[in-house]
């Protein structure tokens, strides 16, 4: 990702068909502005204190002997399995109190990490709308978020949580409406949303009684400081079709 670009996405060469995404454009200009890139961070008894407060994680890789580009992650105060972590999104034993600390499985021997993610702010929009472990009661496989979630804290997974038997990790996120019928899929159905809730959860595994979500709630146009994205001068938008626009100028 650059500043004023379009990022590209690279798959593996066996990769094929259609990608659908959920993002967060660069127009939010204080998540943009809070966004760290691959920062290296040493383990000490297993733990990565991270040094900052995070309200997401985009992307890690850990190494070690049991290294992983995409470990499962879970809620914190839960035990790490193998190639699972632990975050704690405000660990009071940190090194600086209320740093995120990431926290893996011993044997996995993980040595460090190299993460992307989203710094929380000590004040604002972000840190005011920030929800950290709410627990979700599920049923059949179906919840919703206590409000209406603006982007969840943990790229395409959501944390299990039980209350009566802890399920792995639901780490393949889906489109919305997806049927959710592979081991392991989860789902938010980002628009289907109420007044009185947050946005449709749903999982694969119908078993599971809860899950743990972490967010920033609120709706789109509550997000203050959005700022313009320009079409550099010259850009060739040829191959741009059914886009609306409107045109101010001579």
């Amino acid at each position: 990702m650059a500043a004023g670009e379009r990022p590209t996405l690279t798959f593996h060469a066996s990769t094929s068909g259609t990608v659908k995404i959920t993002y967060i454009t660069q127009a939010w200009k204080d998540v943009w502005d809070n966004r760290v890139a691959e920062q290296a961070v040493a383990t000490a008894t297993h733990v990565a204190d991270t040094g900052e407060t995070l309200c997401f994680v985009e992307s890690m890789l850990a190494t070690g002997t049991t290294g992983s580009s995409r470990p499962k992650f879970i809620r914190g105060g839960d035990a790490a399995a193998t190639l699972e972590c632990e975050v704690d999104w405000s660990d009071a034993g940190a090194a600086d109190a209320g740093d995120t600390t990431f926290t893996f499985f011993a044997t996995d021997a993980i040595t460090g990490i190299t993460y992307t993610g989203i710094k929380l702010p000590a004040s604002g929009f972000l840190k005011e709308r920030f929800v950290e472990d709410e627990d979700l009661t599920m049923s059949s496989g179906t919840g919703a978020a206590a409000y209406p979630i603006l982007f969840q804290a943990v790229c395409g997974q959501i944390p299990d949580y039980h209350n009566a038997g802890e399920r792995d990790p639901h780490y393949l996120m889906m489109p919305e409406a997806d049927g959710v019928g592979t081991t392991g899929e989860v789902a938010i159905d980002w628009h289907k949303i109420t007044t009185a809730a947050g946005q449709q959860i749903r999982t694969e595994d119908t078993t599971s009684d809860a899950v743990s979500l972490t967010y920033v709630k609120g709706l789109a146009f509550e997000i203050p400081g959005l700022v313009p994205l320009e079409v550099l001068n010259g850009k060739d938008l040829s191959g741009v079709t059914g886009v609306d626009i409107v045109a101010i100028g001579r």
